[in-house]
C-alpha cells in the first residue's frame, strides 16, 4: 500500500464539490475527510487531525473567515487553503484570507490538474514552517535558559568581583603596612649600621696600631688575639657596608653617576684586591677582555663593586690550586633577544649592544635548588658544603640590585662539584650622546616613578648661517644656544645633547607644564643674549653683532642688515605624551615644526 501524501479535510456546503475534489485527491494518494459546515469541520479536526483544510469561503449561514480564524488560533499545525466563488470580490477576499492565516486562495471550481500539486506543496511548506517555528521556539527557549544562566553567572561574577575588590583593598592596605614596616626596618638597619661604623673603625684602627708594634712588640699570643680582633672587625665592617648599600637601594636613595673609564684598568684593580687571598690558596686568575673594549660608560663605583664581589666569591669558593677567570665581550642585542627570559629582564629601551661579563671558577659549584635562592636577601646557602665559608648572603643580592639599577641582569650556570659561571650583562654605552641621555632619563623616571621631558630647538636656516658665519662661526653660534640651554635647565641631573644639528635638553622630574615653563625661559634667554663672533676680522660678521628675537624669529644685526636665525622649539614629556625614545623625539620635532601644538 502506497504511503499517504497527507490528510485533507474538505469543508464545503456543496455536495458535488466535496465529492469531486474528494475523489480526485484520493486518487492522487491523499487521505480525505469531508464536512458540510463549521460544526462538522471542528468535529472532524478533533477526531482526526488533518494536515490541510480546503475551506469554502461562504458556507450556508456561516462565514469561512470565522472558521479560518478559529483554526489558525487553535490548530497551528493545520494548513488552510480557501475556496470561493465570489467572483469580483476575489482580490479583496484573497487578501483577507491570507491576512487571517490561509496559505492560498483559489476560485471554485478549482483546476483539478493543479489542485493536487498545490495541496502537496502547501502541506510540505507548512511542515517546514512548523519545523522551523519549533526549532526557533527551541532556540528561543535555549536562549532564554542561556540568558538566565548568563544572568546568574553575571550575579556570581559581580559578587566575586566585589569580593576580589574587597580582598584587593585589604591586600593593598596590608602591602602599605608591610612597605611601611619594611621601610622602617631598612631605615633602622641603615641607621644602626651607620652608628656601628664609627666604633668599628676605631677598633680596626687601634688593632692595626697594635700589630705595627710601634712602642713594644706583642707576644705571639697577643698578636694572635689582635689579629682575630682585626679580622673580625673588618668582616663586620664589610657586613655593615653591605647592609648600608642594600638599604639605600631599597629606599631608592641611590643615584647612578655615569662616567667614562678604562675597563681593563677597573678589572686590574679588582684583580689586585683579590690577589692576596688568591695567592694564599695558590689560585690562578685569568682575565680575557675583548680588544675592542677600552673605555666604557657606566657608574664606575658600582661596576667595580660588582666585579670585586663576583671575583671575591670565585676565590672564596674555589679550593686550593684551583682556577678562576673573568671574560668581557660585546653581546649583540639580537643574540640577547634569543633568550626570552633574559631579554625581558634587561633595560627594555636600550636598542644597542650589551657588555657581557663571565666570572667563572673551578670551585665547589651550586646545586640546582640552591641556585634559586642565590639572589634573595639574607638567604645564605647553608648546606653542609658551604658552612665552612663566611658570608651574610647579601653579596649576590647587592650585585643583582646594582645590575638592575644599571639596566642589566645576572644569571648563573653551575653544576655541583664542577664550578660556577656567573654571567651578567649591562647596556654598552660608548659616549655621552642623546641615545644615552634619553635611556638614562627614561630609566631614572621609571625607577623613581617621576616624569621627565625633553626640549628640542631646531635651527631651520642652517645653510644660510653657515655661509654668513662660516663653519667655525656657526659652531660657535650653536655652542651659545647649547650653553643657554644648560643654564636654563638648571637641574643637577639635566643634560643637553646635539642631535642631527638640533639642540635637545633633557629635564629630569619635569612634567608637561614644567617643560613648557622651561621652554619659555629659554626663549627669553635667547632674546636677551648678545652674540660675540668668533673672529672680529670675520668678513661676514662685524664685532658687536647682536643676537635678538623679533616677532618670534631670532637674528643677527650687521650694519643694519638682518641675518635671521630661525629657531623653532618644541617639547615632549614622559610618560604622559610618549614612552619611548623615538616617540619623545618625534613628538618634540612635530611640535617644533608646528605639526602638533605644545601642550596638546
Amino acid at each position: 500500500m502506497a504511503e499517504s501524501k497527507g490528510k485533507v479535510l474538505i469543508v464545503d456546503d456543496e455536495q458535488s464539490i466535496r465529492d469531486s475534489i474528494s475523489a480526485l485527491l484520493k486518487k492522487k494518494g491523499f487521505d480525505v475527510e469531508v464536512a458540510a459546515n463549521g460544526e462538522e469541520c471542528f468535529q472532524k479536526i478533533e477526531d482526526s487531525l488533518p494536515h490541510l483544510v480546503l475551506l469554502d469561503y461562504k458556507l450556508s449561514g456561516e462565514n469561512g473567515l470565522d472558521i479560518l480564524r478559529k483554526i489558525s488560533d487553535k490548530w497551528v499545525e493545520i494548513a488552510v487553503i480557501m475556496l470561493t466563488g465570489a467572483g469580483a470580490e476575489d482580490v479583496r477576499l484573497a487578501a483577507e484570507s491570507i491576512k487571517n492565516g490561509a496559505y492560498e486562495y483559489i476560485p471554485k471550481p478549482p483546476d483539478f490538474t493543479v489542485l493536487p500539486i498545490l495541496i502537496e506543496k502547501t502541506i510540505a511548506l507548512h511542515r517546514e514552517r512548523l519545523e522551523r517555528n519549533m526549532a526557533e521556539e527551541r532556540h528561543k527557549i535555549e536562549l532564554e535558559k542561556g540568558n538566565k544562566r548568563l544572568e546568574d553567572i553575571a550575579v556570581d561574577l559581580n559578587r566575586e568581583k566585589q569580593r576580589l575588590e574587597d580582598s584587593m583593598k585589604e591586600l593593598l592596605e596590608r602591602n602599605k603596612e608591610l612597605e611601611k614596616a619594611q621601610k622602617a626596618k631598612t631605615e633602622f638597619l641603615a641607621n644602626v649600621s651607620h652608628e656601628l661604623r664609627t666604633p668599628l673603625n676605631v677598633i680596626i684602627g687601634f688593632s692595626t696600631l697594635l700589630l705595627d708594634e710601634v712602642k713594644e712588640p706583642l707576644t705571639e699570643k697577643q698578636t694572635r688575639y689582635v689579629e682575630n680582633v682585626l679580622g673580625s672587625g673588618r668582616r663586620l665592617l664589610r657586613l655593615i657596608d653591605d647592609i648600608l648599600d642594600l638599604s639605600k637601594l631599597e629606599l631608592l636613595k641611590v643615584d647612578v653617576n655615569y662616567d667614562e673609564f678604562s675597563l681593563p684598568q677597573i678589572i686590574d684593580d679588582a684583580l689586585l684586591m683579590v690577589k692576596e687571598n688568591a695567592e694564599k690558596k695558590n689560585i690562578s686568575i685569568r682575565a680575557d677582555i675583548d680588544k675592542e673594549l677600552n673605555s666604557i660608560l657606566t657608574d664606575e663605583r658600582k661596576f667595580k663593586q660588582i666585579i670585586f664581589q663576583l671575583l671575591d666569591n670565585a676565590v672564596k669558593f674555589t679550593p686550593e690550586k684551583g682556577k678562576a677567570a673573568i671574560d668581557a665581550s660585546i653581546m649583540k642585542r639580537e643574540d640577547l633577544l634569543k633568550d626570552k627570559a633574559l631579554a625581558g629582564s634587561v633595560s627594555p629601551i636600550h636598542d644597542g649592544d650589551f657588555l657581557k661579563f663571565v666570572v667563572s671558577d673551578t670551585g665547589i659549584g651550586i646545586t640546582e635548588d640552591d641556585q634559586k635562592r642565590l639572589f634573595i636577601s639574607f638567604e645564605k646557602i647553608d648546606s653542609g658544603y658551604t658552612r665552612e665559608y663566611e658570608g651574610t648572603g647579601l653579596g649576590l643580592v647587592l650585585v643583582k640590585r646594582l645590575l638592575e639599577l644599571l639596566g642589566g641582569n645576572i644569571w648563573v650556570e653551575s653544576e655541583f662539584g664542577h664550578g660556577s659561571r656567573f654571567n651578567f650583562v649591562i647596556p654598552y654605552y660608548k659616549e655621552f650622546n642623546l641615545d644615552f641621555c634619553l635611556e638614562k632619563g627614561i630609566n631614572d623616571a621609571r625607577r623613581n616613578q617621576l616624569p621627565f621631558s625633553l626640549i628640542m630647538a631646531m635651527i631651520e636656516n642652517t645653510n644660510d648661517l653657515k655661509k654668513a658665519l662660516n663653519e667655525e662661526g656657526y659652531k660657535k653660534a650653536v655652542g651659545d644656544i647649547e650653553r643657554l640651554f644648560k643654564n636654563d635647565l638648571r637641574g643637577r641631573k639635566d643634560a643637553v645633547c646635539i642631535y642631527k644639528e638640533k639642540i635637545v635638553g633633557i629635564t629630569a622630574g619635569a612634567d608637561k607644564k614644567g617643560a613648557e615653563a622651561i621652554m619659555l625661559r629659554i626663549k627669553r634667554s635667547l632674546q636677551k643674549h648678545k652674540f660675540t663672533p668668533l673672529h672680529p676680522e670675520s668678513p661676514n660678521l662685524q664685532t658687536g653683532a647682536e643676537w635678538s628675537i623679533q616677532g618670534g624669529v631670532t637674528g643677527f644685526t650687521e650694519k643694519g642688515v638682518k641675518i635671521k636665525v630661525k629657531i623653532k622649539i618644541g617639547t615632549a614629556s614622559y610618560p604622559d605624551e610618549a614612552i619611548t625614545k623615538e616617540e619623545l623625539l618625534n613628538t618634540a620635532e612635530e611640535r617644533a615644526l608646528g605639526e602638533k601644538e605644545n601642550g596638546a
